[in-house]
């Protein structure tokens, strides 16, 4: 290649097809995606890596994000039982039979968003997920009626995540088996 960023003669750039030649992106092009037409490096890639935000558009921009640290909170229920908010604060509840798990009122997180709480049928067991009264789950981007509870499958396995996102209540952000509206 000349000074001119040019081929010479017999050479030519690469492309995602040919072999020819490269040119290397520098650190700033890498972290802010800039050059497009540049390959990068392992030191570009540990640079993008670093920067605040970094991977594909992280940088939050709402919300509270706090980093988990240490061991989730095993709580294993044999009987129907209305949670509290303490314990669907990251909690993952096994439970072992039949039962209904009534989800604590939203006002229970002082007026503030941000409850999870991971409900695992630990046997071939129908679950009902019951929100207060005053609440509704959203299922399926399906806002329920206020009260209405979710309803497993019955399949050893099934679980529901679900995130108090909302002041109206809680959405379900995951979950394996086919979970409907209980009613």
């Amino acid at each position: 290649m000349n000074p001119y960023n040019t081929p010479i003669a017999g050479e030519s750039f690469a492309s995602a097809t040919d072999a020819g030649i490269i040119e290397l992106a520098t650190n700033t092009e890498t972290v802010t995606g800039t050059a497009t037409d540049r390959a990068t490096t392992p030191a570009n890639i540990t640079a993008k890596m670093a920067a605040p935000g970094a991977i594909g558009g992280t940088t939050p921009s709402t919300g509270t994000f706090t980093e988990l640290l240490g061991e989730v909170n095993v709580i294993p229920l044999a009987a129907n039982t209305v949670l509290t908010a303490a314990q669907c604060k990251g909690s993952a509840i096994i439970v072992t039979g039949a039962y209904t798990i009534t989800l604590p009122i939203v006002t229970g997180f002082n007026g503030s968003i941000g409850g999870s709480v991971l409900i695992y049928s630990a046997g071939a067991n129908t679950i009902h997920v019951d929100a207060n009264a005053a609440d509704r789950i959203v299922l399926d981007g399906v806002a329920l009626d206020d009260g209405d509870k979710i309803t497993s499958p019955g399949t050893a396995g099934a679980y529901v995540y679900l995130v108090n996102d909302t002041a109206d209540g809680w959405r379900v952000i995951g979950r394996f088996g086919a979970w409907t509206d209980g009613g």
